[in-house]
């Protein structure tokens, strides 16, 4: 069970040269806190990152902040709620009826 967290880059980027993505998560409505930071320039598998450490039943919001020498950015937009939840389980296959 995970969720994936996506982001755009910085629209300032070649002025403001950001060094740091921090992705902070808040957990049902609790005080957020850095989950992870890494260079700037460095993917997170593109601007993505997968939060494998979600509980079941936990409702978590995310935000993202940038930083540079001069210290970091106001963080972004929360994004909207999400539960951590099991994926619905798929269809059976193979079903078949014969007369007996």
């Amino acid at each position: 069970m995970s969720i994936t967290v996506t982001w755009d880059k910085s629209p300032n980027a070649a002025q403001a040269q950001p060094t740091i993505t921090h992705i902070e998560r808040s957990e049902n409505g609790g005080a957020f806190g850095e989950i992870i930071a890494k260079p700037y320039g460095e993917t997170f598998q593109g601007l993505t990152h997968v939060d494998s450490s979600v509980v079941l039943g936990t409702s978590y919001v995310y935000r993202v902040v940038f930083s540079n020498a001069t210290g970091p950015s106001i963080p972004s937009t929360v994004t909207p709620p999400v539960i951590a939840a099991l994926p619905l389980p798929l269809p059976p296959t193979n079903v078949k009826a014969v007369q007996s």
